[in-house]
């Protein structure tokens, strides 16, 4: 009787210490705990479920992204699964596309100018001017998306933002240790090739 009225309280206080315990990675007990919240959840919708409400997903991430939170996770509400690539469970937004036109570079404003002076001399380069007026504004695209991956066998947790074709990586890592490369799965991967936009000078 003895034993059981010692055994309750220890077990709670194990089951809260695995809750609440260390999120440094390759931190076993948190490892288990976190596949046995998101391991039942892939391919389901991660609105649907509550993904980013879930308190182990939003604690961390809101410490991994601080003022990146909102965006991040406004993005990641664009997804529409949460899938698993062996270790890894991940969501993956929808990429958004914004298309902006901004001026012509100098360069392109003088050849313009160039032109100018050409059509008043000769009539016949008016085409030029023509392609020249047309072109007077490049169009842009910014695109933002966003990632989020677990990986089980070494508990980080990397979340990928590009917003307005702006890549940001943010990672966790082990305190005092050697940094830890996030690893990506392949469906994330056009995620990382999206180039940061080229912006007019």
């Amino acid at each position: 009787m003895r034993v059981a009225r010692w055994f309750v309280p220890a077990a709670l206080c194990l089951l809260l210490c695995a809750c609440v315990s260390s999120l440094l990675i390759g931190n076993q007990l948190q490892s288990r705990l976190m596949w046995a919240v998101l391991r039942p959840l892939v391919g389901f919708d991660p609105n649907q479920v509550n993904l980013f409400e879930i308190p182990q997903v939003h604690e961390r991430m809101t410490e991994l992204l601080g003022d990146y939170y909102e965006p991040t996770v406004a993005l990641l509400r664009t997804a529409d699964k949460i899938q698993q690539e062996g270790a890894l469970i991940y969501v993956t937004s929808r990429v958004l596309e914004e298309i902006t036109t901004v001026p012509l570079p100098a360069e392109a404003q003088a050849v313009q100018e160039q032109v100018e002076q050409v059509r008043q001399a000769q009539e016949q380069v008016g085409q030029l001017q023509e392609q020249v007026t047309q072109a007077r504004e490049q169009v842009q695209v910014l695109r933002s998306a966003a990632g989020m991956v677990w990986n089980a066998d070494t508990n980080q947790l990397a979340v990928l933002l590009v917003e307005r074709g702006v890549s940001k990586v943010f990672a966790e890592q082990p305190q005092g240790g050697a940094p830890v490369e996030p690893v990506w799965p392949v469906a994330m991967q056009p995620l990382l090739q999206l180039e940061p936009a080229a912006v007019a000078p």
